[in-house]
């Protein structure tokens, strides 16, 4: 009802009626341009009133802001009221509710409801009549802006606009958040477009996008350039909080703002994962809220920030976190959990990669590789070829690159001992520049006849840092009863200019090998049961002095690691200042450091935390190393690697498998260096705890080869672990060069070996410096040659070869795999006749090994993988050495056929030459 409504003019109007014996005789219709705070309030009203159900002729319409579908006399210019100003007008029967700012207009319905409707927010009773004088609605428009002048270089910003990107919705919001910012400082509204409209000839303040370091440290400023202000930032997911910071740097200001030069307060290139939810209580997995952290940094390119005290749980994961950021965990501790891992469950926790995919060339480029076959049926000629090796690779790229070279379609590193061993597939990494010149430190090591593809892997990167934490890996309980196999919970660094820095390992929860084990039906997780008086003697589980016929107690045999730290397809990574742990041994070989397809992979000053082992069967006589040992196992492993380096480190071994081109051991501790590759490897420095056999070994899986030269240093040898219980009665071996009767499919090299100033902890006077024992492997009745006694570097030489293989008919089924039986003829023997030289040249059998294997063995096999001897040895600086007792040494070299080309430089006439045993 209203009344004193003529029909004519709505100016006569004097009062509205709105509620009569409480119901409502009025209707809200909601404009769109009404934020969600008001349309909360407009739908609490709403029910409170229940208007949904009022009903009858002439209803009042309250129009809450700008509602289209009315004429133009009841529309209100939000601007003119500015950004505080308040609107409550009638307008003939209609009531319009409006403010210049989403806040002003919340305020103008809340003064509707509980001032003219007598409605409040804590009260539930409903007024019974209400009637609301018009001349009481009153249109208030903002005039004590608390700023009255805003410039940017001393101009007016009142013409100004906004630009932005805008297809970004985060600048365009920021955009707005400014623009508002501005309008109730001031009461400028300006108008926010895309930095493509812009007009010509007006000022304009520019929120931009930059690359990181462009806007100074913290990631975020303001700089005046000429009319215009330039608000720019580094970091786009950190453009809100930052944009906030510079806003509120102006909340006092009275009179006049002058916008110019800023530079934020707040850093922005970090996020927490406090930020993202992360509980960190060590029970909680936190993992899916640590990802998201990451997804957010790694857009951004922000560093990502642990806390000190935390620690961070993580289980089996679908898939890795993808880290292309620096992380610094700030002290906290992260616990990778792998009790319930089987082969299924493997994978790695954090996964460290560039922006920049790698990708295989093009087909042209590797088509005009293998186009250009030299005279010899080469693409591409290794270091063997001195100054006619390859050196530089057209690929058009225009940027450095590691490339990794492959010929599938050639095998190489067959490794001797390994049942129907087909090796790999022919590799390498190389470091180019961008015009495609080929590092000299990473010079191509063997032939190719073919190229099949190269993966390219960008470098020109800046450096990403993981940094601060300790890591505690909860071993796997599931017992694999024998069948083996290996998992992976690790950080897996795949990505050029990395640095890996004060991480700490710990290894909890592991079971030793052969263990007596019950399965927890509870848990799922197998349990050491020697508690209860069940052992392990010579295979068999015991109890009460006899053997446990029960089913329910097994020996343990669990899951090898391929590495808590995994570097892979990478160039310039540095382990720094980290402690690793020697894992336990079960069937295989079980890492915690492992690289593969990595160029300059550096460990400066790491320690191994159990170097040592402390068991007394073992210290005797001194430290022992865990190298090696029935119950640990070394603590790295390699493959296809160039310059990879041990700086100042305690890590019980170096183990070049499938090659190291250039290697450093300088400085710290080691037990073992076991190579196979070329260039030149150098040991300066070191104190070697050798556990066993020689303290530098080449291996004889792979050939025993290292095509370079071998450079001994200012390094000291303390004991053999085989003679300890001798006191160091024992004679040194510096190299071991065994080599079997195998083509292993690439040339292989004794290397050219510079002894310089070393000492060794002994009683005895002779050093051997090269030895080729015959050791018994695999199998302990087939020897493998001895190249001091064989002239090995002879292809006309003659040899007995030992090949393992599941299939005792494989020679005739697979005539192309030995070429080198052709004419050979089949007989039955025992292992007594093979033993006791009855197998004749020209013959070959077939021993059943009793374990589902096989071993070929055939006699007269000329030799197939001749062996290259060193150009030279040298020996010096050794006259002033002495042994335990005050002795000097000599160095033992034998005089065999091997070495009738070799030349020997013995500086200090130390080196004797009897014939080979």
């Amino acid at each position: 009802m209203i009344d004193g409504d003529d029909g004519k003019g709505n100016e006569e109007i004097k009062e509205i009626e709105l509620i009569k014996n409480g119901a409502p005789l009025f209707k809200i219709i909601v404009g769109n341009d009404v934020d969600d705070a008001t349309r909360v309030a407009i739908s609490a009203l709403s029910e409170k009133l229940s208007l949904a159900n009022a009903s009858g002729e002439g209803l009042v319409e309250v129009l809450v802001g700008t509602v289209l579908s009315r004429g133009e006399e009841y529309k209100i210019d939000r601007l003119s009221l500015g950004y505080g100003g308040t609107a409550l007008k009638a307008v003939g029967g209609t009531i319009i509710i409006t403010g210049g700012s989403d806040k002003a207009l919340l305020e103008a319905f809340t003064e509707f409801t509980e001032k003219h409707l007598g409605i409040k927010p804590d009260t539930a009773e409903i007024p019974k009549n209400v009637t609301v004088k018009t001349e009481k609605l009153k249109v208030k428009p903002q005039t004590d802006y608390r700023v009255s002048e805003i410039t940017v270089g001393g101009k007016d910003i009142k013409d100004y606009v906004i630009a932005c990107d805008s297809t970004d919705e985060l600048y365009m919001n920021s955009a707005k958040s400014f623009r508002d910012f501005l309008w109730e400082k001031a009461g400028y509204y300006l108008e926010v477009l895309d930095v493509g409209e812009a007009p010509d000839g007006r000022g304009a303040i520019i929120l931009s996008h930059v690359e990181k370091n462009m806007a100074g440290a913290t990631g975020f400023r303001s700089r005046v350039a000429g009319e215009d202000l330039y608000i720019e930032c580094a970091h786009r997911t950190g453009l809100e909080k930052a944009l906030s910071e510079y806003m509120l740097s102006f909340v006092q200001a009275r009179d006049k703002i002058e916008l110019k030069n800023y530079s934020g307060q707040t850093d922005i290139t970090k996020i927490y994962y406090s930020d993202f939810g992360v509980v960190g209580d060590g029970v909680t997995n936190d993992t899916e809220a640590i990802r998201a952290a990451h997804e957010v940094a790694n857009l951004d390119n922000l560093t990502v920030m642990g806390e000190k005290g935390k620690t961070y749980y993580f289980a089996k994961m679908e898939t890795p976190i993808m880290v292309k950021t620096d992380v610094d965990f700030c002290g906290a501790k992260l616990i990778f959990d792998a009790s319930y891992f089987t082969t299924a469950d493997t994978g790695n926790v954090y996964q460290v990669e560039s922006h920049f995919p790698d990708f295989n060339i093009g087909k042209e480029y590797i088509d005009a590789i293998n186009a250009n076959k030299d005279s010899d049926g080469l693409v591409i000629r290794g270091f063997s070829h001195g100054d006619e090796q390859t050196t530089k690779l057209n690929l058009g790229l225009g940027y450095p690159a590691l490339l990794k070279i492959y010929n599938t379609k050639n095998k190489t590193y067959m490794r001797w001992g390994y049942v129907d061993n087909a090796g790999q597939n022919q590799c390498e990494v190389v470091l180019v520049d961008k015009d495609g010149n080929i590092d000299p430190s990473t010079p191509i090591l063997l032939d190719y006849t073919e190229v099949t593809s190269i993966t390219v892997i960008r470098t020109d990167i800046p450096t990403l840092t993981i940094k601060n934490a300790t890591v505690e890996s909860i071993a796997s309980k599931t017992n694999t009863l024998g069948k083996g196999g290996s998992v992976a919970h690790s950080f897996y660094l795949s990505r050029p200019n990395t640095v890996f820095e004060n991480m700490h390992h710990i290894i909890t929860g592991e079971i030793a090998k052969n263990a007596p084990t019950r399965l927890n039906a509870e848990t799922g997780l197998w349990e050491d049961v020697s508690s209860e008086g069940y052992s392990y003697e010579s295979g068999k589980i015991m109890f009460g002095g006899k053997e446990y016929k029960g089913e329910d107690v097994k020996p343990f045999i669990g899951y090898t690691y391929s590495g808590f730290v995994q570097c892979r397809d990478a160039h310039n990574i540095l382990v720094k200042g980290c402690t690793f742990q020697a894992r336990v041994y079960y069937n295989e070989g079980t890492y915690d450091i492992s690289s593969t397809f990595v160029n300059k992979v550096v460990f400066e000053d790491c320690i191994q935390s159990n170097f040592f082992d402390e068991r007394e069967i073992y210290t005797k006589y001194g430290p022992s190393t865990v190298a090696n040992l029935s119950l640990c196992w070394g603590v790295a492993g390699t493959n296809f690697c160039k310059n990879m380096e041990y700086i100042n480190s305690e890590l019980t071994r170096y183990d070049a498998h499938c090659g190291v081109v250039n290697g450093k051991v300088i400085g710290g501790k080691i037990s073992v260096v076991r190579l196979i590759g070329g260039g030149t490897f150098t040991i300066e420095g070191v104190e070697f705890y050798t556990r066993s056999g020689a303290s530098i070994q080449l291996r004889e899986d792979y050939g025993a080869s290292f095509n370079g030269t071998v450079i001994v240093k200012d390094t000291h040898f303390n004991y053999s672990w085989e003679s300890q219980y001798g006191n160091c009665e024992f004679t040194q071996v510096l190299f071991q060069a065994t080599t079997a009767p195998w083509d292993n499919n690439y040339e292989t090299h004794f290397p050219n070996v510079i002894i310089d100033n070393i000492s060794v902890k002994t009683t005895k006077t002779n050093i051997i410096l090269i030895q080729s024992s015959e050791r018994l492997y695999p199998a302990s009745h087939y020897p493998l040659r001895n190249p001091m006694k064989e002239d090995v570097g002879n292809p006309d030489a003659l040899f007995t070869i030992y090949y393992e293989t599941k299939n005792p008919n494989i020679v005739e089924q697979k005539p192309d795999k030995f070429p080198y039986l052709k004419g050979f003829k089949k007989v039955a023997k025992s292992q007594a006749d093979v033993i006791n030289g009855k197998l004749a040249k020209g013959e070959y059998t077939v021993i059943d090994n009793g374990n589902g294997t096989y071993t070929v063995i055939a006699a007269g096999v000329k030799n197939i993988n001749p062996y290259v001897a060193p150009d030279f040895i040298e020996i010096k600086n050794m006259k002033n050495q002495h042994n335990l007792n005050g002795q000097g040494f000599t160095f033992t070299l034998y005089d065999c056929p091997f070495l009738k080309n070799t030349e020997i430089i013995d500086k200090d006439g130390l080196v004797t030459r009897p014939k080979a045993p």
